[in-house]
């Protein structure tokens, strides 16, 4: 489905609230699907040097989709010249801030991987030790307890 400026499709700034405000922008050009639609906008000038801004798609005034969120950066005027250098580096610190994320959720999916294989080897040991119990009668328990405890030394050693 094509979307078209007469379909009531907006981009919205939102309210500290996650309300669309007053501050919505109409689509200006037809967008298919695959395409991105673009939006000129002025963003309004923080009183603060730093403001982090939502915007959220509308159609007819109603929200949908995810929200999209923009840090507009003020520059003292001493500093203007600076912008590319200063974008460089935030972008460079975000990357390092993704990275330490993914390495963490790494960490703890392997954690987590680990904790379920020994509940697994603690559950079959003692699924083992019930089926021995209960077939061999308790004088072959000795037994079984052993070759379960050669079995787990020479997996850890493995």
């Amino acid at each position: 489905m094509v979307w078209s400026p007469d379909q009531g499709f907006a981009l919205s700034l939102l309210s500290g609230r996650g309300e669309p405000t007053e501050d919505t922008y109409a689509l200006s050009q037809p967008v298919a699907p695959g395409e991105t639609g673009r939006w000129e906008i002025t963003l309004p000038t923080p009183e603060q040097r730093f403001a982090l801004l939502r915007f959220q798609l509308t159609k007819n005034g109603k929200p949908f989709g995810t929200q999209a969120r923009g840090l507009v950066i003020t520059l003292p005027e001493q500093l203007q010249g600076l912008e590319d250098r200063l974008r460089a580096t935030i972008e460079e610190q975000i990357k390092e801030w993704r990275q330490l994320a993914e390495q963490e959720i790494e960490q703890r999916m392997q954690d987590f991987q680990a904790m379920v294989i020994e509940w697994i080897q603690q559950e079959l040991e003692r699924q083992v030790g019930n089926f021995l119990s209960e077939t061999c009668g308790s004088s072959l328990l000795p037994l079984g307890i052993a070759a379960i405890w050669i079995y787990r030394r020479h997996r850890r050693s493995a």
